[in-house]
């Protein structure tokens, strides 16, 4: 036995196994916003003349960041407000006007009504004759009485042209009362401008502004970054299509700029995501698509702009038969691990499946030329291994079962 060669073993145990895909990105906002002055709806330049907050403060949606002189947006809101009170004082003296038109025409109406049934009686009188011969009524009354219904008549129709006036300048009041409103409303809404407000949540991530600095429309006072909801974009080779190409996968990311913490046994902090996008094209010129990952940050560890190292689960088996990855050898054209039976080392070829940092999957267990469930594999030797060599199992591990 001396010339026996000792060798450390391990039986192959059943286990969960993950598969992961690794790689470096950097984390990015998913939601970012330049705040930019916009109450200097005016041709020249405003004054900043108070700021609210300053980089790394939390702010809320509508929250007031700076204000700029107000001065020249009140005067032309109170301005517009007092047009638009003067043009409603105008509609309601066109709707008087219409109404006092339209009683002015029931009237002409009614005169000119009135003046046709004396006329026409007086036509009729007109035509008969008294027992002497002589006419009922002179034709100088019958002409009198035509008169006076013409009269009455091109009175009517000037009440009513009159009439249609009045509505053609309440129609003009209305539109006007609505310009006015549409004045007034822009007018206060370029002096609320003056309050620099925030459009969405999140921290100062820039200030770019001081008091008492003049500001135009469209400069950039203030960046707004989400930090809550983060995500990481990486590209891939085209061959990695087939495992990500429906997307969805639990992602986990960590850096070595957030500090291990007692909690997780002085192991790096780890943030969890998702996969949420995978490009549908893949560029020509790299060969490489893109994929884009979210990832929580509830604790507020992550930073926009920090690099991370990311591992993507692109499967995971509950009973998996697994070996020490130490155990593998690469020689050949297959990779295989040496296995003690009836005391000589035999050369096992293994199809591999998922792996970590120190097991490997093998698919080829209890098939013929394969692994066996109960092989003592072995995991270190002094001596440079070959198939028929004479071993000796030893240590803790040689003999166990998995």
């Amino acid at each position: 036995m001396a010339d026996r060669v000792r060798v450390r073993t391990e039986k192959p145990k059943r286990d969960s196994i993950a598969s992961f895909l690794e790689t470096t990105s950097h984390v990015e906002a998913i939601s970012e916003a330049d705040v930019f002055a916009r109450a200097s709806g005016f041709d020249r330049t405003a004054v900043v003349t108070d700021i609210r907050a300053e980089e790394g403060d939390r702010v809320k949606v509508g929250q007031v960041l700076a204000v700029v002189d107000p001065t020249e947006p009140r005067i032309a809101a109170e301005q517009a407000r007092l047009l638009h009170q003067e043009a409603l004082k105008t509609l309601e003296d066109a709707k008087l006007a219409v109404d006092e038109a339209d009683q002015k025409v029931e009237l002409a109406t009614k005169d000119a009504e009135q003046a046709k049934r004396d006329y026409e009686r007086d036509r009729s009188l007109g035509e008969s004759k008294d027992s002497g011969g002589l006419r009922v009524v002179a034709p100088r009354v019958l002409e009198a009485s035509k008169l006076l219904w013409d009269r009455a008549d091109n009175a009517s129709r000037m009440a009513s042209f009159t009439k249609r006036r009045a509505e053609l300048a309440l129609i003009a009041a209305q539109n006007d009362v609505e310009k006015s409103k549409l004045e007034w409303d822009l007018a206060k809404r370029r002096f609320d401008d003056a309050e620099v407000k925030a459009p969405i949540a999140g921290v100062i991530s820039l200030r770019d502004v001081k008091v008492g600095e003049t500001t135009t429309s469209g400069k950039r006072l203030f960046r707004i970054t989400d930090v809550d909801h983060l995500q990481t974009s990486f590209y891939r080779p085209q061959r990695d299509l087939r495992l990500l190409g429906v997307g969805g996968q639990e992602v986990t990311a960590t850096s070595e700029a957030v500090a291990e913490t007692a909690s997780n046994g002085g192991e790096p902090h780890v943030f969890r995501g998702k996969v949420e996008r995978v490009a549908p094209v893949v560029d020509p010129a790299s060969g490489a698509f893109k994929v884009t990952a979210s990832l929580a940050n509830q604790e507020g560890l992550l930073r926009p702009g920090l690099l991370v190292r990311v591992r993507v689960l692109l499967g995971r088996r509950a009973d998996a038969c697994l070996v020490p990855k130490r155990a593998r050898v690469l020689e050949g054209e297959k990779p295989s691990v040496f296995v003690v039976r009836e005391g000589r080392t035999v050369r096992v070829p293994i199809e591999e499946g998922f792996a970590d940092s120190e097991r490997i999957e093998v698919r080829n267990v209890g098939v013929d030329g394969g692994l066996r469930a109960d092989d003592d594999v072995v995991v270190v030797a002094n001596v440079d291994l070959r198939e028929g060599l004479a071993v000796t199992p030893e240590g803790a591990a040689a003999g166990a079962g998995g």
